[in-house]
């Protein structure tokens, strides 16, 4: 199982389409810093699962399903 793990992307979306067409991963997980990249990034990628929290400079955000703490299970194993 790989997934792609992003943070602190201020903006910079396209570099992240670049890396996941790079990578080819089964999905990604954004941690913030820019809240609304992780979403752009997730309507440009129909199908691939993207699981984000919210950083530290997203506080002043107000973008619905925002969330601070997030609880995955990958392969088995919990995640936090």
């Amino acid at each position: 199982m790989k997934f792609l793990v992003f943070s602190d992307s201020h903006g910079n979306v396209e570099t992240m389409r670049q890396a996941v067409a790079w990578e080819q991963p089964q999905g990604i997980i954004h941690l913030g810093d820019c809240w609304p990249d992780g979403q752009a990034l997730s309507r440009s990628l129909p199908g691939l699962p993207v699981y984000q929290v919210a950083g530290n400079c997203d506080r002043y955000c107000t973008s619905p399903g925002m969330v601070q703490i997030l609880r995955l299970e990958l392969g088995g194993v919990v995640c936090y």
